[in-house]
């Protein structure tokens, strides 16, 4: 919804359809909640909710807890699993998702937990090319409780790269 204002109000809304005994539909069940409000004023200040930032933010992310299962992902992130919608990716496993990338997350832990950072790298999913960076979420304990990976598309430069590779090659013999 935009607003009169300029603001910009993301809601998220999930709910379940309540029909009565003869089948009409009563309402719904469930719950909404402001995931996200851009340019909302609040007394004299511009307010912009982390929520839309983490869910507009044109970089793939997500948060995997140590189980291996995504507790949060962003719309870029769902172009990773095929344009899955990110309700749905909630809840399900790296395994599932992306088989390639499952003993990674159970490694970054391990390294994570020994007090070890874990470098970008890079991975491959679904035939495109990402510099993964791996950051550590901790409870109020310290004690590591999910991590938040975001994911940079950088198969287009790969691809520069290589053709540069190959020019260079070609001129190389034509000295």
């Amino acid at each position: 919804y935009q607003g009169g204002d300029g603001s910009l109000i993301l809601l998220e809304i999930s709910g379940t359809p309540v029909y009565d005994r003869s089948g009409r539909l009563r309402g719904f069940r469930g719950f909404d909640r402001c995931i996200g409000c851009i340019g909302s004023v609040i007394g004299d200040k511009k307010v912009i909710r982390l929520e839309a930032i983490f869910a507009l933010s044109p970089i793939a992310l997500c948060v995997v807890g140590r189980d291996g299962r995504l507790l949060a992902a962003n719309v870029r992130h769902s172009a990773l699993s095929g344009g899955q919608p990110v309700y749905s990716l909630i809840g399900m496993s790296i395994d599932e998702l992306y088989p390639e990338s499952d003993q990674n997350i159970y490694q970054d832990f391990r390294l994570l937990d020994d007090g070890i950072a874990i470098p970008d790298h890079e991975v491959n999913i679904n035939g495109r090319d990402y510099l993964t960076s791996v950051t550590p979420i901790p409870n109020a304990r310290g004690r590591i409780i999910a991590i938040s990976v975001a994911h940079f598309d950088v198969t287009e430069r790969k691809r520069l790269e290589q053709e540069i590779k190959i020019a260079n090659r070609q001129l190389a013999e034509l000295v």
